[in-house]
């Protein structure tokens, strides 16, 4: 969550080197499409096989 110019500035303090918002970017896209298979098989997963199970965290009391 940090803006492409922060991430840049992290990077050049870590490792001595800047990398550009078109190298972050790029990077990212990489990333997106490499773990898009892996998301995609837990989604099946959570949608089609698990059993829905009802948890409701809004602290709303019902009947007291």
């Amino acid at each position: 969550m940090l803006p492409l110019e922060r991430t840049g500035e992290v990077f050049e303090a870590l490792y001595g080197q800047a990398l550009s918002e078109g190298t972050i970017l790029e990077a990212c896209q990489e990333v997106a499409e490499r773990v898009e298979p892996g998301n995609a098989a837990i989604k099946k997963q959570l949608t089609e096989k698990e059993e829905i199970v009802h948890f409701d965290e809004t602290g709303a009391r019902v009947e007291g």
